[in-house]
């Protein structure tokens, strides 16, 4: 924990390294969105096929309120 502390001390101080730093989390953020995004979508398709919020649960790794929140969402 206290070399993890020092590192984020040395980034803190270094303004490129922060900056390289903040670039790489924005970017783990943005493809997290877009992959949730997609499962998304194809939540939203099996449930119009007819497929209940379990099974789409069970094939999507998406938890039940999720499914349930893709059911109500105009997306």
């Amino acid at each position: 924990m206290k070399k993890a502390s020092l590192r984020l001390m040395e980034l803190s101080a270094d303004e490129k390294a922060r900056q390289l730093y903040e670039a790489r989390l924005k970017e783990q953020r943005d493809s997290y969105a877009r992959e949730k995004g997609a499962i998304f979508k194809i939540a939203k398709n099996f449930l119009g096929m007819g497929m209940s919020v379990a099974d789409v649960s069970t094939g999507t790794g998406l938890t039940h309120e999720e499914v349930e929140y893709v059911q109500n969402a105009d997306f």
